[in-house]
């Protein structure tokens, strides 16, 4: 992000009282050191930290809120630590990032299996040939799977993936055992919205795809 600094010399710093004044012209306005008023063309205004990049030496501006939101002592306390912290070697801009992605995190592993069964079926469900496979899926896991539903998925082992299936195996004991409403528990395991990490299973449903394969092949 790129824009011009406005009164930067310290005897020309914004005071409180300027914060909100109609006639600022668009720019960067200095606040204190490191803390600028962006007022924007279209006339919103936001607090920006405004520090150097210790690896590629460029100028980067970190967003703190509008002034209603904080006032000008208030940004000038949070650029304070922010600085603090930059000077034990923490980007703010990057340690903000990874905090988000932490955090959509534990959201994933939050989310119940029954969540994670329907975010599958909308995803899939256009390019399924037979416009029934949708419910299909949401009446097989339903019966068979109803103990998982409300469970985070983070918290299903195997222990009780195969809870779910061997009353199936043992009820029809055919060469592709639960080839139907046995296989889909595994396929949601594996969707990013269950994992919040891309496409890796959690172990239960690996070895619940492993456990499948190896008691077709025996014929159990």
């Amino acid at each position: 992000m790129t824009g011009k600094l406005i009164a930067t010399k310290l005897k020309h710093k914004l005071l409180a009282t300027n914060v909100k004044r109609k006639d600022l012209v668009p720019g960067r306005h200095y606040a204190g050191t490191t803390l600028y008023l962006n007022v924007r063309k279209n006339g919103t205004r936001a607090w920006e930290y405004v520090y150097r990049d210790r690896v590629t030496g460029k100028l980067r501006y970190m967003g703190l809120g509008g002034p209603d939101a904080l006032s000008l002592a208030e940004a000038r306390e949070a650029v304070r630590v922010l600085r603090k912290g930059l000077q034990a070697g923490t980007d703010p801009i990057e340690a903000k990032r990874e905090a988000a992605q932490a955090a959509k995190l534990e959201r994933a592993k939050a989310r119940t299996f029954e969540q994670c069964r329907d975010a599958y079926i909308a995803a899939h469900v256009a390019s399924w040939r037979n416009a029934k496979h949708g419910q299909q899926w949401t009446n097989s896991l339903g019966t068979h799977a109803a103990k998982l539903l409300p469970l985070p998925v983070q918290a299903i082992d195997t222990d009780l993936v195969l809870g779910v299936l061997e009353p199936i195996w043992t009820e029809r004991r055919e060469r592709r055992p639960a080839c139907g409403s046995g296989s889909r528990p595994s396929w949601i395991g594996q969707q990013p919205e269950a994992t919040g990490r891309g496409r890796t299973p959690p172990a239960g449903a690996a070895t619940l795809r492993t456990y499948c394969r190896w008691r077709a092949r025996l014929g159990r």
